[in-house]
Parts: structure tokens; C-alpha cells; sequence
């Protein structure tokens, strides 16, 4: 690739982009040469260090999804990627900053992140509270039903036990008077 590029895409180094993936740097390598035997082509310094890109940070997060699964070989995760990835500049919506030097962080970019850590921080905190506002109504909501339905169950009983002696005094009172034995010649 040219080396204007990296005038243009903020770029990591694999040692950052392997601590972000959670992968050692050697199966970073290794990703990488295959990826470029596939036709990858990655930004490279003077001395043929990779620098990688936004994109190919997005590429390797899914060539990482697909190894996890290990249902695919190296080869045909690779391949996987290259045919979603390759040549998909323009289909990524991610920001653009301009670095003076690859491997350096601007105070333009450390301050993007302190935001956007602030804002994840935030959110993360707010969707705690609702969490924890959404458990106590399914909690109070839990206990009115088992409330009405206790209520519920002791006024069937009470039904039933009044229909049911209703019922019996309704026979009782039905019932033909029986003649004692003794007068029984009457």
C-alpha cells in the first residue's frame, strides 16, 4: 500500500491490536501472513512492520469470531474474511483522524477516548439503574400475583363449601319425611 495512507487512517501497531483481540502476538502474525497469502495487503513501515488499519482491525475481529467457533480451518476463515473485508473501505463508517506518526497517539485522539470511556461509563451506569428499577417492579409485580391469586383461591373455597352445604340442606329439606318403625301400621 502507499505510504500516504498513513497520512490518512489512524494505524496500530500488532502488538496493540493482539492486547486488544485478547490474542498473542504470534497468532496475530500468523492471521497476518495468511491473510496476505489470501491478498490482504496491509500498511507497512520501513523496516516491513505491519501497521494495521481500522479495517483491518474490523477484518480480524471477525477472523477472531470465526476461529473461535473452530469450525473452520485458518484457511477458510481467512478466506471468509477476505471476500467480506477485501476492498470495503467505503461500506466502513468510521472516523477518520490524521496521525503524525504511526505508533503515537494525538491529544486529539486521547481526548475522543476519554469521551467516548466517559459516555460507555455513563451508559453503562444508567442501564444499571433501569435494570435494577425494571427487577424490583417484576418483584413487586410477582408478589401482587401471588397476593390476588391467594385471594382468589380462598373465595373458591368459600364458594365452594357454601354451594356445597347449600346443596345438602336443598336435599335435606327435599327429602319425604320418614315414618318411624313404630308407626309404621298408621
Amino acid at each position: 500500500m502507499e505510504n500516504d495512507l498513513f497520512e490518512t487512517e489512524v494505524t496500530f501497531w500488532g502488538k496493540h491490536v493482539a492486547e486488544t483481540l485478547g490474542i498473542a502476538p504470534v497468532t496475530l502474525r500468523k492471521w497476518s501472513a495468511e491473510l496476505e497469502k489470501q491478498g490482504w495487503e496491509f500498511s507497512k513501515d520501513e523496516q516491513q512492520r505491519r501497521a494495521y488499519t481500522q479495517q483491518d482491525y474490523v477484518a480480524l475481529r471477525y477472523l477472531h469470531d470465526l476461529m473461535r467457533d473452530k469450525r473452520t480451518s485458518l484457511e477458510k476463515a481467512v478466506g471468509q474474511v477476505v471476500k467480506r473485508y477485501k476492498n470495503a473501505v467505503e461500506t466502513l463508517d468510521l472516523p477518520e483522524y490524521r496521525r503524525p506518526d504511526i505508533g503515537e497517539r494525538t491529544p486529539a485522539i486521547d481526548e475522543q477516548i476519554k469521551l467516548l470511556a466517559a459516555q460507555q461509563m455513563d451508559f453503562m451506569e444508567r442501564q444499571e439503574e433501569f435494570n435494577r428499577q425494571l427487577l424490583q417492579r417484576l418483584e413487586q409485580q410477582e408478589q401482587y400475583i401471588e397476593e390476588r391469586l391467594k385471594a382468589r383461591d380462598e373465595k373458591l373455597t368459600q364458594t365452594m363449601n357454601l354451594v356445597l352445604e347449600t346443596k345438602q340442606l336443598l336435599a335435606a329439606a327435599q327429602q319425604p319425611e320418614r315414618k318411624k318403625w313404630y308407626q309404621f301400621w298408621k
